[in-house]
């Protein structure tokens, strides 16, 4: 049986990784290209309005008043009031906020009008007055907006060199070590392909944020040998995903399955395994909690009331963004049809091929599980199924309607099934051919 330290002292190199990620950044540049002479979405607009409103406020040059420039009295609660205590406040943590603001301010944006959002518009404000409004402020924040899908870009590349390195890491304990970085190749390609991951890399999309942060705690899993590095890298990814988004929250359950599976790949028994696991977990937590309450600053105050009202927004957002779904979005009533949409979303026009995932993923699931049963690595293989799994159901779980970008944290995980079920059955041919010419 081979070890997570074993996986560890085969894990792909880094400048393969990096190869990968420059690659995937070149062809990504593609749908950049593209859409370079056209004007930029309207959720584009409003968030780096909003980025660039709070990065402005954190900078001191704005107070919490809707577009207002700094005045005294300031507002003594700056993060907690104005545009903060909107949909796009609490729900939307401070990361992204951060550094797409960053790239804004860098881009010499300056004070932005954020009347353009309709619950902060004037009452009585004519359609033609609030059109022109809103069309004033794409222009204030056009500067940022390169740099802005410039980042996204980034972000899609470095998911496409995690997914790489994953796969890499997984296929390296196979029968011919050649194979592993075919893996790699399919995970990274099998996400470029995919036409919403490809879409979302063309535009100012944040939602890359919290994919970034669980690949990253799924392939620290595989190649960090020492428990304590292993909790802090756990708990600094934890945070950050759910500071890029509360989504990331959905890598927390699997942090203790994680470092449980890790000690027992080393041999540790099983009882001496879970108590390492509960302090790790505790530390892990805890550090998890700490960043993201660091880009959260409207919790600063009221850290316990703020996390509550913040579930309670998030749940209300999703309700009242179905509510208001056009008609040509199938709007989800009930964890069952979430399901339906993300599934069905997944396996119809997600992939490059349509239709492929309904094949590809049951089956790469059912040979992981098989896999971890009686496999070389069954540790790593249940890590890895794991991590699959839970975050295909609950990211389907959240869907509020079919819109692609609700389906973009599935594919991740999906491509990665996909990428190892292929490979797999490529290595078994390979060893198949070989016994027969031997025979």
């Amino acid at each position: 049986m081979l070890s997570v330290m074993a996986i560890a002292q085969n894990r792909p190199t880094p400048i393969a990784t990096a190869i990968c990620f420059v690659l995937a950044w070149l062809v990504l540049g593609l749908p950049i290209a593209r859409i370079a002479d056209r004007d930029f979405e309207v959720d584009e607009a409003e968030y780096l309005t909003i980025a660039v409103h709070s990065m402005r406020q954190a900078m001191g040059e704005t107070d919490a008043s809707v577009g207002g420039q700094l005045v005294l009295p300031t507002n003594p609660d700056p993060w907690k009031d104005g545009i903060h205590d909107s949909t796009f406040g609490f729900q939307s943590p401070g990361l992204p906020k951060l550094l797409f603001g960053i790239t804004g301010v860098a881009a010499g944006v300056g004070e932005v009008d954020a009347l353009v959002f309709p619950r902060f518009a004037e009452p009585g404000l004519s359609r033609g007055a609030a059109k022109e409004r809103r069309l004033a402020a794409r222009e204030a924040v056009k500067p940022a907006l390169s740099p802005g899908r410039a980042l996204t870009r980034v972000l899609a590349s470095i998911i496409a060199a995690l997914l790489f390195a994953i796969a890499s890491s997984v296929a390296s304990s196979w029968a011919k070590p050649s194979h592993r970085h075919v893996a790699g190749v399919l995970a990274a390609a099998l996400w470029l392909a995919s036409p919403v991951a490809w879409e979302a890399s063309a535009y100012v999309r944040p939602g890359l944020l919290p994919i970034v942060f669980w690949c990253a705690a799924l392939l620290l899993t595989l190649t960090v040998e020492r428990t304590i590095f292993l909790s802090i890298g756990l708990g600094i990814c934890c945070g950050l995903a759910t500071a890029g988004k509360l989504n990331g929250i959905l890598i927390a359950p699997l942090v203790p399955y994680f470092l449980f599976n890790v000690l027992r790949g080393r041999g540790i028994d099983r009882r001496q395994a879970f108590r390492i696991t509960a302090g790790a977990s505790a530390l892990a937590g805890a550090l998890a909690f700490a960043i993201f309450l660091l880009f959260s600053p409207g919790l600063w105050h009221d850290t316990l009331s703020g996390v509550s009202q913040t579930l309670r927004m998030w749940t209300g957002d999703l309700a009242h963004q179905a509510s208001i779904a056009p008609d040509t979005a199938t709007i989800a009533s009930g964890p069952m049809h979430s399901l339906q949409l993300g599934f069905s979303g997944l396996v119809s026009f997600a992939s490059a091929v349509p239709y492929a995932g309904a094949v590809l993923l049951p089956l790469g699931l059912a040979a992981l599980a098989r896999g971890s049963k009686q496999g070389q690595q069954p540790h790593v293989d249940r890590v890895v199924l794991a991590w699959s799994a839970l975050l295909l159901l609950a990211s389907a779980l959240l869907i509020p309607m079919d819109r692609a970008r609700y389906i973009l944290p599935m594919i991740a995980p999906a491509a990665l099934v996909q990428a190892l079920l292929i490979a797999r059955v490529m290595a078994l041919y390979g060893e198949l051919r070989t016994a027969k010419i031997h025979d």
